[in-house]
């Protein structure tokens, strides 16, 4: 009877360590993104609205969006408006690396910790405000794609920066100004 009894305590209990184990695996469910755990790296100067330059010399290139080139309406305006997102967060921003493009930049998640708010997601801040589309076609890598998706639409249904007029989408742009 004892052999029994603890047959099935031993049984429960590695059962019971198996499922804790499986939910200690599981990642947290959360509203808010992941945030990096890198450090903040002081930034050299933006290039673009979807490219930065870090002052290590690493050059970065946002995740999952595409902002109108400079020569572009709203070029230069979306440039200025990634150049706020770096001065809110004092000219340093955290950076998650995703893969390296053709060009040999770090494609990234880019994040600021501004004065009294919690980190903040520049990628989705971008399409937010209507300065930098969702790029569909080079976004599935992009950890938090669907705040990109959620931030465009949301500038979308408010007419936007890009959204408050027609338009040329800046892979297009290139496509043709290559052609």
């Amino acid at each position: 009877m004892k052999r029994k009894t603890l047959m099935k305590l031993l049984g429960a209990t590695i059962a019971l360590s198996g499922c804790s184990s499986q939910a200690q695996q599981l990642p947290p469910q959360s509203a808010q993104p992941p945030v990096p755990t890198t450090a903040a790296e002081p930034v050299k100067r933006v290039s673009d609205g979807d490219s930065l330059v870090l002052r290590s010399g690493v050059k970065v290139r946002l995740c999952g969006i595409d902002a109108p080139e400079k020569s572009q309406p709203l070029g230069e305006e979306s440039k200025r408006a990634l150049q706020q997102w770096i001065d809110r967060g004092k000219g340093k921003v955290t950076v998650q690396p995703i893969e390296q493009d053709r060009y040999g930049r770090t494609v990234a998640e880019v994040w600021i910790n501004a004065p009294g708010t919690k980190s903040e997601l520049v990628n989705s801040g971008m399409a937010a405000n209507g300065m930098a589309y969702h790029y569909e076609q080079h976004s599935s890598s992009c950890p938090n794609r669907s705040a990109i998706v959620s931030a465009e639409s949301e500038a979308q249904k408010a007419k936007m920066g890009v959204w408050a007029s027609s338009q040329e989408r800046p892979w297009d742009y290139r496509r043709d100004k290559a052609n």
